[in-house]
């Protein structure tokens, strides 16, 4: 497995995956085929449908870098809201509240144009979010964003948290935006390839099928 100080030209990319260990399989499954040199998970393990303790094994059975979203917080700190499908903490192992709690909240990777931040929200803020749509005041008024942009330290910026993929420019700063895993939401992951200078996104669909949905460039 790499480490932080290796340099990565291709990474696979989950989005919020929130207990859906089929689909998290079949997203690892495609992606380990394509040979990428790392796995990534933006977080949000937890609060879904399915078996969170399959979830986090197979996170690790695929050495995937994952980062604590903030469902995973809460789940750790014993903070979760009254959710319909938050998961409850009797029916999770040992093993996995350990994994959880583990979990850093950012980390890094060298790519040949750049250093890439893998994150939940923007930087250490997991509830902080850019979408599609934001434009404007709701550009200049995100406060972690422009600190990220400001620090000139990140070339690329993998998140998730609103489950709205994307790829934005700004300026040096490019901010990727990998999706999720809920099956209610558009369920895909994407394939991040930095030396071509495209994001592949693929799209699960019913039944297990996966096929490829657009490719974005990295460059503004």
């Amino acid at each position: 497995m790499l480490n932080h100080t290796d340099l990565v030209t291709q990474i696979g990319a989950i989005g919020d995956i929130h207990a859906e260990d089929l689909l998290l399989d079949l997203a690892l499954s495609f992606l380990a085929k394509q040979q990428p040199d790392l796995l990534v998970s933006v977080g949000d393990i937890v609060t879904g449908p399915g078996n969170v303790d399959r979830c986090c094994e197979l996170l690790q059975s695929h050495s995937v870098i994952t980062v604590a979203g903030n469902h995973d917080r809460w789940f750790v700190n014993g903070t979760m809201p009254a959710l319909p499908d938050s998961t409850d903490p009797t029916t999770v192992s040992e093993e996995t509240k350990s994994f959880l709690k583990a979990l850093p909240q950012t980390y890094e990777l060298r790519s040949p144009v750049g250093l890439v931040l893998i994150c939940h929200g923007l930087g250490t803020n997991d509830m902080a979010d850019l979408k599609p749509g934001d434009y404007g005041y709701a550009i200049d008024a995100n406060l972690e964003l422009q600190k990220l942009i400001r620090s000139r330290k990140y070339r690329f910026v993998v998140n998730g948290h609103t489950h709205c993929r994307m790829v934005r420019h700004f300026g040096d700063l490019t901010v990727i935006n990998v999706g999720t895993l809920r099956s209610y939401a558009g369920p895909g992951f994407a394939l991040i390839d930095f030396e071509s200078g495209h994001v592949h996104f693929f799209d699960i669909e019913t039944g297990g099928k996966i096929v490829k949905a657009d490719s974005m460039p990295l460059n503004g």
